[in-house]
């Protein structure tokens, strides 16, 4: 999934970006695990 890119002026802004998008990605699902689903658990 990591790739490395050989463009000197494409990558430093393209893995900013990458990594960026994964982190909001991982943020949100650990935002959602932590406040959602044990709140879903308490209801069953």
């Amino acid at each position: 999934m990591l790739t490395v890119s050989t463009e000197p002026t494409d990558a430093p802004r393209d893995k900013c970006a990458h990594f960026r998008e994964i982190n909001g990605i991982a943020a949100a699902f650990q935002y959602l695990q932590k406040n959602y689903i044990p709140t879903a658990l308490s209801f069953l």
